[in-house]
């Protein structure tokens, strides 16, 4: 038996670790061009089914699995850590499968709002190109804003979980995204 998951249908990557670099990849593709749709969608599909990784690899670990009896507890858990996580949800799901049906979404619509300014000025001081997203509340947050909540959640579990810790060893600083 193998030490880790393994998919077999995604090429070369076999392992939450090939699965982790990818997302990390596509992040920096997406913080080259934060107004791209394209690129949005890619790295919310991947911060979002990286859940899937990491659960499959971890529900081998007693202490894990004891914790979470399945994999909609997990990504419970995970959504209860990072709020940004349903909106995540709510833009790799929405986009994959057109209607949400499997959950109540926190996110209403999603736009690509076109600024006056080129996204060189600080969008804070300008009206810049932005990917918003309009809550069922009302609330508007912005997409770079939420991913980042995102990876930067994957890179402190990755490396604080007792469970990673046991699997990455020393190895976790290996883990850090190449570039932010």
């Amino acid at each position: 038996m193998k030490d880790s998951f393994e998919g077999k249908l995604s090429f070369n990557i076999k392992t939450y670790k090939d699965f982790f670099w990818m997302m990390q990849e596509n992040y920096n593709d997406f913080r080259a061009n934060p107004v791209s749709a394209r690129l949005a969608i890619n790295v919310a599909m991947n911060a979002w089914h990286f859940t899937e990784w990491i659960y499959h690899d971890l529900k081998k670990f007693r202490h894990f699995s004891s914790k979470y009896k399945n994999l909609r507890a997990f990504q419970d858990y995970i959504k209860n850590m990072c709020s940004s996580f349903d909106v995540i949800q709510d833009i790799a799901t929405g986009s994959k499968h057109y209607f949400l049906d499997r959950h109540i979404p926190k996110t209403a619509s999603t736009e690509l709002k076109d600024g006056d300014y080129s996204r060189e000025y600080n969008r804070g001081d300008y009206d810049v190109s932005e990917l918003e997203i309009h809550l069922d509340n009302g609330q508007k947050v912005l997409f770079e804003d939420e991913i980042r909540n995102v990876i930067d959640f994957w890179e402190k579990y990755t490396q604080d979980e007792p469970a990673m810790y046991k699997i990455f060893g020393s190895g976790l600083t290996a883990l850090k995204r190449v570039s932010l």
